[in-house]
């Protein structure tokens, strides 16, 4: 799966950045296909895969959770009762990776 992430990463890069100038309709048309089929390929992974998908919301949870404790102490220090609160990115990781497979799907 991350294979498949990385390498669909490379290609958007590619056909965005580098080779837009470069490429006639139809390679441009053939690596966006390319493009597609990877990113179905991913979410059909992700959504048969049912561990990941209750991990990613356990994490969430987690997320949320984190914050309600860091806002009722008024911003300060971590949340000794439930062990420490989480990072930024901890936090946000979970979210943007949700964010990122919903505009997947909607492509």
């Amino acid at each position: 799966l991350v294979k498949k992430i990385h390498e669909n990463y490379r290609m958007i890069y590619f056909k965005d950045v580098v080779l837009l100038r470069f490429l006639d309709d139809g390679a441009l048309n053939t690596l966006g296909s390319l493009i597609y089929y990877n990113n179905a390929t991913i979410v059909s992974h992700i959504t048969e895969c049912p561990d990941l998908v209750r991990d990613l919301f356990v994490k969430i949870n987690q997320a949320v959770t984190s914050i309600d404790r860091y806002e009722k102490k008024g911003g300060q220090g971590k949340g000794e009762d439930r062990g420490p609160a989480l990072t930024d990115s901890e936090a946000k990781d979970p979210f943007l990776f949700l964010q990122e497979l919903c505009n997947i799907v909607k492509q």
